[in-house]
């Protein structure tokens, strides 16, 4: 297959990179060699193999699963610019 190179560079036809997320460029005797890079990151595989446990919530509250019920209190603090006022409160979450 021939390719005219612009000012851009060059366009390979996505059939040929088919699968590939990345590659690596290098040149060698006079040759570019493309090299598709294989990603071996565990983030990909996130979900491909969950845990069946007939919980219909437990995205939503993996936390209560993972560590019992419990109680988590924090202060908020926030600036209302309109009476150039700093409001603080307690927020309890359980």
């Amino acid at each position: 297959m021939k390719v005219k190179v612009t000012q851009r560079g060059l366009l390979i036809p996505k059939e040929l990179l088919e699968g590939v997320r990345s590659v690596e460029i290098r040149r060698e005797n006079n040759q570019i060699i493309l090299t598709p890079i294989v990603e071996d990151d565990p983030i990909w595989g996130l979900g491909s193999d969950p845990i069946r446990l007939g919980i219909a919530d437990a995205a939503e509250n993996h936390d209560r699963y993972l560590y019992g019920s419990m109680q988590l209190n924090y202060e908020e603090k926030s600036y209302d610019p309109r009476t150039s006022h700093l409001r603080t409160g307690t927020i309890a979450v359980t």
